[in-house]
């Protein structure tokens, strides 16, 4: 019914289809465009970009549910876009918003909020080597948080006002960590 949890080979298969996935779409989008990363030592930091983020972001304590929203989850396509290409960081956010995000409490708003919070950042920072520029970036992180938390936690009838606001200011928390640890 309802009310039955699945683990065992349930959570395992999943698990298995989700990560098969999101790695042929990536291979897919690599093998379409092969210039990307053009030398190794492109591809070993992408990878070890990908998987600490994807590793990091899954330390959250399960059941928890302001936590997930605190990770700068942006900071990665900031990072991919000032030390690869922004075209890489366009693409693979998404694919690593999924994989963080499944399983958890609210998968789906999380997933668009760690997508959404990256690709806005990515798309209004023009001129990265002003620091002035990544005040706008923390603040499209921001405000794309909320505006998701908002959209999906109001209708939420367990969700109270207190909780948005915690929720809201865990936003404001993503945007500013994000823009600041690039």
């Amino acid at each position: 019914g309802l009310l039955t949890t699945f683990s065992g080979w349930q959570n395992q298969a999943g698990t298995l289809a989700i990560v098969a996935l999101a790695a042929v779409l990536l291979i897919l989008y690599f093998l379409a465009y092969p210039g990307l990363l053009k030398t190794t030592k492109q591809l070993a930091l992408f990878i070890v970009l990908f998987l600490v983020f994807l590793g990091v972001s899954r330390y959250v304590p399960p059941g928890h549910l302001v936590v997930p929203y605190l990770f700068p989850m942006a900071a990665y396509s900031l990072f991919v876009a000032a030390l690869i290409d922004r075209r890489t960081a366009l693409f693979t956010t998404v694919p690593l918003a999924i994989l963080a995000a499944y399983g958890m409490p609210y998968a789906l708003d999380l997933t668009l909020y760690y997508s959404l919070g990256g690709l806005m950042g990515l798309l209004i920072l023009r001129r990265p080597q002003r620091l002035s520029a990544y005040a706008s970036v923390a603040g499209i992180i921001a405000v794309s948080g909320a505006a998701i938390l908002v959209a999906y936690h109001i209708i939420d009838p367990a969700t109270d006002v207190n909780g948005l606001a915690t929720l809201i200011g865990a936003s404001a928390f993503n945007g500013i960590v994000s823009a600041g640890l690039t």
